[in-house]
């Protein structure tokens, strides 16, 4: 399986990255959005993990250009802070 992973954070990126790998999966990662739509863009991914608030373009306009491509596109997001909200709110 093939992932995207689009997250500034680098340490959080690396420790994400690391592990996935570890579990056997692909995995291309990224630290803006400019560079996910790239990505996005070139590749065929089984799933892109988009963090929200990226430098250069935001997560959601990333999923937003990619789905006017044609690229088939739903998104998952957790309220950290809301936590009654549950870890997976809202699934699209």
């Amino acid at each position: 399986m093939r992932i995207l992973l689009a997250e500034d954070d680098t340490k959080l990126n690396e420790t994400l990255a690391y592990g996935l790998t570890q579990a056997g999966f692909t995995v291309d990662s990224c630290f803006d959005g400019e560079d996910a739509l790239f990505y996005g863009e070139q590749n065929i991914y089984d799933v892109i993990l988009l963090d929200r608030m990226l430098p250069c373009m935001e997560g959601t306009d990333v999923l937003t250009s990619l789905r006017d491509m044609g690229i088939p596109a739903g998104y998952g997001h957790q309220h950290t802070h809301y936590p009654d909200h549950g870890p997976w709110h809202t699934l699209r």
